[in-house]
């Protein structure tokens, strides 16, 4: 049984260690996504304005 419970506390420890970094990492990648699909949006908006004041001239 004391065999058992020591395996159970280092899985323990080992869940606390990698929870938070996965969960890190994947708010990271989820800020990133979204910036970077908002920059492009953006750029693309910026593009199509200028191209429409350079059509309307």
């Amino acid at each position: 049984m004391k065999k058992i419970s020591r395996l159970k506390l280092k899985h323990q420890i080992l869940l606390i260690f990698l929870f938070p970094v996965i969960i890190f990492a994947v708010m990271e990648f989820y800020f990133y996504y979204s910036f970077f699909n908002l920059t492009q949006e953006r750029a693309a908006n910026y593009g199509n304005k200028s191209l429409n004041k350079r059509a309307r001239r």
